[in-house]
Formats: C-alpha cells, structure tokens, sequence
C-alpha cells in the first residue's frame, strides 16, 4: 500500500464546515487515479494534503507506512508532485537550472541529476527550451517544467493537479505517455475538472 489517509478532516481557517471530512483511503501501486469533481469540491486540497502542504487537523496520512507529519523526511522523498504553482520557481534561473536546484533538494547530484533531467526535459519536450530563463516561458511551456520537476524525481507516489491544463493536444499526449510509464510500478494520482474529457490513450486524441 503506496498511501493511506486515515479519518482525514481539514477546515479552512474559521469555517465550520470542513473541507474534508473523516476520508479514509488507501491507494496501491501500478495505478493511474483520476479524481474527479466540479470547483471548490476539495480535489486540490486531498492533494495537498497528501503532498504534506496541508496539515490536516484530525487523522492520519502514511506514505509507505512512513507518517506523513512523524517521520516527514522520509515520507516526503517517497512522493513527487506537480501543484502547479509557478512561484515555487526561480523567474531568472533557466528551466535546467531550476530543475538542477530542485533536486540537490533532495540530495540528487552529478551525473544522476544530470541524467534525471535530461530524461525529463526530453520527456517534455523541453530540451530545446533548456536554458530559457523561466520568466520567458509561456504558460503552456512553464506547465510542462513544472511536470518535468515531479517526472525528475524518483518516487512511489507521484501527485499531479489538473496535468493537462493550458496544454495543447501534442502536450497531453506527453503527459499521458509519462503517467502510463510510471503507472507499472508507482502510483500516479492526478485531479480533473468533470467538465474536462477523460485523458486518453495518445492514438485516442
């Protein structure tokens, strides 16, 4: 079992009615979960909450069996996320150069970090965009490091918020293709609108 929460309940600030309430879920390996959901229904909030950017105020959430607010360390170099949050990037630093930084964070260095992103610039389709300074990305392009950041990183779990959005066509085929490449032996957990169509196949769109 890759994650587990357990009688999760979150409240924001000083509402009464909590985001999340008593959840309880277990996800295995060799998956692709899609949570789906119209807005301001709590995906992007389970997913932070697994991710460990928001501390539930009652329960419990494991990640292999590490805790997730006990043993934080270890339980956060198990998973990998794409929030998308563009601030969490270094405007003047290139996409290389962001993802070099984000994992000496987790102590990735030399040649394996050297490998892990080129692998994931390719995978993107970012190689020739590699030393363009982040400020001077477009939206769609900046999306796709952001994806390319979780991709880099060795994980059992990794958790993705609307992956497709601001993507053309060519770009969700690449995220498809990188879900189903992990999905044989890690767990890929992602979240879409129910507006939004089901991601497909690559031969599909």
């Amino acid at each position: 079992m890759i994650a587990r929460a357990l009688n999760v309940t979150l409240i924001y600030g000083k509402s009464r009615n909590p985001v999340l309430h008593s959840l309880n879920l277990e996800i295995d390996s060799g998956q692709v979960l899609p949570i789906l959901g119209g807005n301001g229904t709590g995906k992007t909030t389970l997913l932070k909450a697994l991710s460990g950017l928001l501390r539930p105020h009652l329960g419990r959430i494991l990640i292999d069996d590490s805790d997730l607010y006990q043993k934080r360390g270890s339980a956060l170099q198990r998973l990998s996320s794409s929030l998308y949050s563009e601030r969490s990037f270094y405007y003047r630093l290139s996409a290389r150069e962001n993802l070099r930084y984000f994992l000496s964070l987790r102590g990735i260095y030399g040649r394996t970090a050297m490998s892990s992103i080129d692998m994931a610039l390719d995978r993107f389709d970012l190689l020739g965009l590699q030393d363009i300074p982040f400020m001077h990305l477009s939206l769609g392009q900046r999306k796709r490091l952001g994806l390319a950041r979780a991709f880099a990183a060795p994980a059992s779990l990794y958790i993705l918020d609307e992956p497709t959005a601001n993507l053309d066509a060519k770009s969700c085929r690449l995220v498809y293709q990188a879900m189903t490449t992990r999905a044989p032996t890690e767990l890929v957990y992602y979240s879409l609108p129910t507006t939004w169509p089901t991601l497909l196949p690559p031969q599909e769109m």
